[in-house]
């Protein structure tokens, strides 16, 4: 991983991954995630939208601008899991609160890829979603949980949810994988 200041504001992110052997399996993902504080909770991105989307699952999502809630970018489901990924993200924002009296100003984060990228965003982590059977048991807003990559594994079901997914969606770990995007505050 380089980071190479480019002003005050602003980081350019490269991740290179060079496979050491030939014998690694499939990634489920190929990225990075950083942790905000809990009160970052407004969503705008250019991306597909507005609900969540896989790189096999992003047929009726589409490019456009979208501004949701953080709690309307993540997906419930009946038994917990990864969830609320969007895909071919261009740039996404994510801002906290206004400010309240004795709090400092309200910031945002900027994310603009330098290729395509899959965002996803929730308000606990994906520890928290072991042993966990509702969506009740999940414990929220300590933080939000910012999930930055280049590419997802796919969520398969072709026909039926028990198809294994098409090897076009998945990351093979033996390939070097390259991505890089902007981190800036505003």
């Amino acid at each position: 991983m380089n980071y190479t200041i480019i002003n005050e504001h602003s980081i350019l992110v490269e991740v290179d991954y060079q496979p050491a052997a030939q014998d690694r399996p499939v990634m489920p993902k190929f990225g990075m995630r950083m942790r905000l504080p809990a009160n970052y909770t407004a969503i705008t991105y250019y991306g597909r939208g507005p609900w969540e989307n896989y790189p096999d699952r992003k047929r009726s999502a589409f490019l456009g601008k979208y501004q949701m809630p953080l709690s309307a970018y993540e997906t419930d489901y009946l038994h917990p899991q990864d969830n609320g990924n969007r895909c071919d993200i261009r740039w996404f924002e994510i801002s906290s609160a206004p400010a309240a009296v004795g709090f400092p100003a309200a910031r945002t984060l900027r994310i603009e890829g330098c290729q395509p990228l899959c965002i996803r965003a929730w308000d606990y982590g994906e520890e928290d979603l072991e042993g966990v059977h509702h969506p009740s048991d999940i414990q929220h807003g300590r933080f939000v949980n910012l999930n930055i990559d280049a590419n997802i594994h796919g969520v398969g079901g072709t026909d039926t949810w028990g198809k294994r997914t098409l090897p076009q969606y998945t990351i093979d770990g033996n390939q070097p994988h390259h991505y890089s995007f902007i981190l800036s505050f505003q």
